[in-house]
């Protein structure tokens, strides 16, 4: 099925689940200063020394050295060049300082390279958040306009705008604002933070807006709809699929639950996720299968990408029953009569009727009278 309809779904979902909605925290700012040298590398650096900005509690799910998911997310929005994104992954390169003030200390030499874009970020509780940069994931072509940045650990986001006065300096090469002030933020959302139409059109998980040339919009998270730049390794476009591939090769949608992975198949082909019975190209290694999950709002089918013949969640269930995936955390999966029948008498007489098959009375984790065929 389309990844359009697949967000749908999973949306519906999530109004009956459990969903953790992020804290945002506006806070005023030292400095941001983002810069394009000759040579075309970029640097950004970031300061705020509000007490007000957000701390992940030592331990908690918004840790970034051990939290669920861990790591941290640095997002910028420019008036003019979209949204560019950081990431900061969990556990390597983190040290943690368990006194007070308490603090968490991101060192990465080989920026941008190795693990993360992002050389240094520090963030100690009630007096600091100090980034360092050698990359911003925006273009810089010209003028970035009201700027925003936006750093996120678990569901803790703390954010600050530069416009205004607030920015010192914007010729198309260096970026430099200074003291930006939070009132008048009222949070950190993608529309408050200066974003494209993309973000500021509120339509997720559909993601119909505009953004500038090189990006495209979509969802990450089905609650909120961004400006994903092209010019980042397509398996990091997910779900748009715009990013760059070795020559030869296009960014192809790979399938999958709820939102599609991207992958470089072979340029002119359909991709996996994009054909029609499961028939279109994969990665190197990997092929076309025919997936599917039963939730309690409806079944889903779709084509995916796998290193093999794909295996339902519950191992295999018995004739007459499907298996069946209850959200939550982690997620159930069980075996469920595709037809039950229980009839006046119920389980384990079981003498109600079937379109197809008999009732039998079947012992499972519980006991159901269920049409076998």
């Amino acid at each position: 099925m389309s990844s359009r309809t697949l967000s749908s779904a999973l949306a519906l979902l999530l109004i009956n689940s459990v969903v953790a909605h992020a804290t945002d925290q506006p806070v005023s700012a030292r400095k941001l200063t983002i810069r394009r040298t000759a040579g075309g590398d970029q640097k950004l650096s970031f300061l705020t020394k509000d007490e007000a900005l957000l701390f992940p509690a030592l331990g908690s799910g918004d840790d970034p050295v051990n939290g669920d998911p861990g790591g941290a997310t640095i997002e910028i929005f420019s008036e003019h060049e979209g949204q560019g994104v950081l990431i900061v992954p969990a556990a390597v390169g983190w040290f943690v300082r368990d006194r007070t003030p308490a603090s968490y200390k991101f060192i990465n030499k080989l920026a941008p390279g190795e693990i993360s874009p992002v050389s240094s970020l520090l963030i100690k509780s009630g007096r600091a958040i100090r980034l360092r940069a050698a990359h911003t994931g925006l273009p810089l072509t010209g003028q970035l306009g009201r700027t925003g940045i936006r750093i996120t650990t678990g569901i803790l986001r703390t954010c600050a705008l530069f416009d205004g006065t607030s920015i010192r300096r914007d010729d198309g090469r260096i970026f430099h604002g200074r003291n930006a002030v939070a009132e008048g933020l009222d949070d950190c959302s993608n529309a408050s933070l200066g974003a494209g139409s993309c973000g500021d059109l509120g339509d997720a998980p559909t993601c119909g807006g505009t953004c500038p040339p090189g990006s495209a919009c979509g969802t990450r998270d089905l609650s909120t709809c961004e400006c994903i730049p092209a010019d980042q390794p397509c398996g990091d476009t997910a779900p748009v699929c715009n990013g760059e591939c070795p020559l030869g090769s296009t960014c192809g949608n790979t399938g999958g639950f709820p939102l599609p992975g991207c992958g470089c198949v072979p340029a002119q082909t359909t991709a996996c996720g994009l054909s029609q019975a499961c028939g279109g190209t994969c990665p190197a290694g990997l092929d076309c299968f025919a997936n599917g999950i039963t939730l309690p709002i409806g079944s889903f089918s779709w084509c995916e990408c796998l290193g093999g013949p794909p295996v339902d969640a519950c191992g295999g269930c018995p004739p007459g029953f499907h298996c069946v995936t209850i959200p939550g955390t982690p997620p159930q999966s069980l075996c469920f009569p595709i037809e039950q029948c229980n009839g006046q008498s119920g389980y384990p007489t079981c003498g109600g009727p079937c379109s197809s098959g008999t009732c039998q009375a079947v012992g499972l984790t519980v006991g159901y009278c269920a049409c076998i065929p």
